[in-house]
C-alpha cells in the first residue's frame, strides 16, 4: 500500500475543500467545551495555588517578576511564562479566582481548536471528533480546573501552535497512491517559508518556558513527516538540532530544580533500571486504560509497590513491546498511522515515565494531568476509527453517525462536567480522594487540616492519625497532629509530636515555629530559645522568626529589644497581626497607652474582626478613661 493518504489507513485525508473555510465547528468546540466545564470558573484556590499563587510574594512586584525570569529558586519550578501570566493577572484581578479560571478555560479551548487545525492539515480522518475528545475527555479535568496546572495548557497552546508553524514549514507528503507495499518517499529537500520556520522554534521556546513537559516536541515533529512519508535525511534532522538543543538544555534545567529545589531525591525515588522499565510498562497501560474506561478518577491514585521479582510485574512491559512489534511489522500498512500514534503517546509522556524523578511520585507514580498533551494520539486514533467505521455504514444509516458522534461527546462531556464539580473547593475535593483512596495519606492530612480550622479537632486528629499509619516517616502528618492537639490542649502530647515532626525532618521550619510557640506558652524559655535560634538560622527574614524572638525577648523582660524584633517582623509583613499584638502589649506594659491605643486600632483596620484587638483596645480607652 503505498503512502497516499487516501488508501493508507483508517486515518487518511478527507476532502477539506470547501469544509476548510468554514468555522463552524470551531464555534461547536468552543460551546462544548464551556458547557462542559462551566463548574470550574466558580472554583476555588487550593493546595499548591497557595504557594504558586494566593501566597507567592513574586507575583506581587516589578521586582518579583525579574526574580521570576532570572532566578531559578523564585518560584516552585522554573516555568517563567507561566509565573509570568500568573503575575499579569494578579495584576488585572488580584487573588479573585473567576479570573484565573476563566483564563485557563479559555485556553483549552484553544489548545481544542489547533488540535483540529493541525489534525485537519495532516489530512487526519474524524478530525473534528478527535479534537473534541480531547476538549472534553475527563482526564483533561484535573489540568483545566487546577489553577496551578495552568503550565499544563499554556505549555500546551504554544506547543501546538508550534507544531501548526512547523507543519507549514514541512509541509505533509503528496504522494500518489501505488499498489506497492513500500511507501512513496517525498524528498527532505523541499519546504515552505522560513518564516515558519522560525516562529516554530521562537513558539517551541515558550512551551519550555511554561513546561518543559512539552520537550519531545522535535521527536512529535520527526514522526508526523516519518509518518506522512516524508524521508528524513540530513537536512531535516539539522533543522531540528536547534529544537533538540533547547529542549535538552531546559530539560536539564528542569530536571535539576524538581532535585535540588522541589525535592524530588531520596529514598523514594532511588529505582534500579529494571524496576523502572517495570513502572514505565504499568504507567502507559494505566493511561491508555484511563482514556478508554476513564472510571474512576483519582486526584491521589493509589502508589505502586514494585516487585521485580514477580513475573506478572513484566506483562504490562510485555504487552506493550509486543503491541509495539506487531504494529512496527505492518508500518507500510494499516499499522503506521497506529504506530505513530502510539509513538506520539509514549514520547510526550516519556519524562514522567519513570526514568527521570518527578516530585508528585511522593504520593503516586500516576496522575491525570501528566498525560494532558499525551492523550492526542490514542484519542485522535480512536476518533479516526470510529469516523472509518461509521462513515462505512453511512448508506445503511445516514442518521447513525450524527447520533453516535453525538452520544459519545454527550458521554463525555457529561463525565467532564461531573468531575469539574469536584474542584469547586478544595475539601470537596480531598474528602473525594479519602473516599477513592482511602490510603491516600496527603488527602487525610487536608481534610484533617479543614476540620481543626472549623474547631472539629477530635474529628481532625482521626484523620491525622490514619496519614501517619499510612506514612509514619511524614512529618507533616505529625506537626498537623500536633497542632490539633495543642488546640485542644493537650500540650504534653502535642509536644511529643512536635519533637516527633522535627526528629523526622531537622529543617521543617514551620514545626520548629510551632513547636517554639508551644514551648513559649507552657514558659521552657531556655528550649524556647534553642528552637528561636533554629527558626533565625533557617529564615531570618521571616517575619515569624522576628516574630517568636521578640515574645522570647518580652517573656524575659528585655522590652527594647522585643520591640525591635516585633517591628522588623511588622516592616517584613505589615499584615501579619501576631507581632502587632505583641508589640501593643509592649507599649502597655510601659505604660504607653496612647501608643498601645493606635496599635490596636490599626489592627482593626488590617482585621475588623480581631476579638483580641477589640478586647486590648476596649481595656485600653477605660485606662485613659475614653469612653469612645
Amino acid at each position: 500500500m503505498a503512502c497516499d493518504n487516501a488508501d493508507v489507513s483508517s486515518v487518511s485525508k478527507t476532502n477539506v475543500g470547501s469544509a476548510s473555510s468554514r468555522w463552524w465547528p470551531g464555534a461547536l468546540i468552543i460551546l462544548l467545551v464551556f458547557l462542559a466545564y462551566f463548574p470550574a470558573l466558580r472554583g476555588q484556590f487550593f493546595w499548591d495555588d497557595e504557594r504558586n499563587i494566593t501566597g507567592n510574594v513574586a507575583l506581587r512586584t516589578l521586582d518579583g517578576l525579574r526574580r521570576v525570569w532570572f532566578e531559578l529558586d523564585a518560584t516552585q519550578q522554573y516555568y517563567p511564562l507561566t509565573y509570568t501570566s500568573f503575575w499579569l493577572e494578579y495584576h488585572l484581578w488580584g487573588l479573585n479566582p473567576l479570573g484565573y479560571h476563566t483564563t485557563d478555560v479559555c485556553l483549552h479551548t484553544l489548545n481544542a481548536i489547533l488540535v483540529w487545525l493541525v489534525l485537519r492539515n495532516l489530512g487526519v480522518r474524524g478530525a473534528w471528533l478527535g479534537a473534541a475528545f480531547f476538549a472534553l475527555h475527563p482526564v483533561q479535568v484535573e489540568s483545566v480546573a487546577w489553577i496551578t496546572e495552568r503550565k499544563n495548557i499554556l505549555s500546551g497552546f504554544f506547543y501546538l501552535s508550534s507544531i501548526w508553524a512547523c507543519l507549514k514549514f514541512w509541509p505533509p507528503g503528496q504522494a500518489t497512491a501505488n499498489s506497492d507495499v513500500t511507501p512513496l518517499r517525498v524528498s527532505d529537500t523541499r519546504h515552505g517559508p522560513w518564516k515558519y520556520y522560525g516562529l516554530g522554534l521562537v513558539l517551541y521556546v515558550f512551551a519550555l518556558w511554561s513546561k518543559t513537559a512539552t520537550v519531545a516536541l522535535p521527536v512529535v515533529i520527526w514522526l508526523l513527516l516519518w509518518w506522512k512519508c516524508v524521508k528524513v535525511g540530513w537536512r531535516t534532522i539539522c533543522r531540528l538540532l536547534p529544537f533538540l538543543a533547547v529542549g535538552v538544555v531546559m530539560g536539564l534545567v528542569t530536571m535539576w530544580v524538581e532535585k535540588n529545589h522541589v525535592g524530588a531525591a531520596g529514598q523514594e525515588w532511588d529505582f534500579t533500571l529494571l524496576e523502572r522499565f517495570v513502572l514505565t510498562g504499568r504507567m502507559l497501560c494505566f493511561y491508555l486504560g484511563k482514556l478508554f474506561w476513564p472510571y474512576p478518577l483519582m486526584f491521589y491514585y493509589p502508589r505502586w509497590d514494585i516487585h521485580t521479582s514477580q513475573l506478572t510485574a513484566y506483562l504490562p512491559v510485555l504487552a506493550t513491546g509486543i503491541g509495539l512489534l506487531i504494529l512496527w511489522r505492518n508500518r507500510n500498512g494499516w499499522g503506521r498511522p497506529a504506530l505513530c500514534a502510539m509513538g506520539y503517546f509514549i514520547a510526550v509522556l516519556f519524562p514522567v515515565l519513570g526514568f527521570s524523578n518527578v516530585y508528585f511520585f511522593h504520593f503516586s507514580f500516576v496522575c491525570d494531568h501528566f498525560q494532558y498533551l499525551a492523550c492526542i494520539g490514542p484519542l485522535v486514533l480512536a476518533a479516526a476509527v470510529v469516523t472509518t467505521m461509521l462513515d462505512f455504514f453511512q448508506r445503511r444509516g445516514p442518521f447513525l453517525k450524527p447520533l453516535v458522534c453525538g452520544v459519545l461527546l454527550a458521554v463525555l462531556g457529561a463525565l467532564a462536567w461531573r468531575q469539574t464539580w469536584l474542584y469547586r473547593d478544595d475539601i470537596t475535593l480531598w474528602r473525594d480522594a479519602v473516599a477513592k483512596n482511602e490510603n491516600a495519606w496527603n488527602a487525610h492530612i487536608f481534610v484533617g487540616n479543614y476540620l481543626s480550622d472549623a474547631g472539629r479537632w477530635e474529628e481532625a486528629m482521626v484523620h491525622f492519625r490514619k496519614a501517619i499509619q499510612i506514612k509514619p516517616d511524614d512529618a507533616t502528618a505529625h506537626n498537623n497532629y500536633a497542632l490539633a492537639l495543642l488546640r485542644s490542649g493537650r500540650l504534653d502530647e502535642a509536644e511529643a509530636e512536635f519533637r516527633e515532626a522535627i526528629t523526622l525532618q531537622p529543617d521543617y521550619y514551620l514545626a520548629r515555629a510551632n513547636y517554639c510557640t508551644l514551648l513559649l506558652r507552657r514558659g521552657k524559655l531556655d528550649e524556647a530559645e534553642t528552637e528561636v535560634g533554629w527558626l533565625l538560622l533557617l529564615a531570618p527574614d521571616n517575619p515569624q522568626s522576628c516574630y517568636r524572638y521578640g515574645q522570647l525577648l518580652m517573656l524575659r523582660g528585655k522590652l527594647d529589644d522585643a520591640e525591635t524584633q516585633l517591628s522588623k517582623a511588622i516592616r517584613l509583613d505589615p499584615d501579619y497581626i501576631p507581632p502587632r499584638l505583641t508589640r501593643a502589649l509592649i507599649f502597655r506594659k510601659r505604660g504607653q497607652l496612647n501608643e498601645a491605643m493606635t496599635e490596636y486600632r490599626s489592627i482593626l483596620q488590617r482585621v475588623p474582626s480581631s476579638e483580641e484587638a477589640r478586647l486590648g483596645l476596649a481595656d485600653t480607652l477605660r485606662l485613659l478613661g475614653r469612653p469612645d
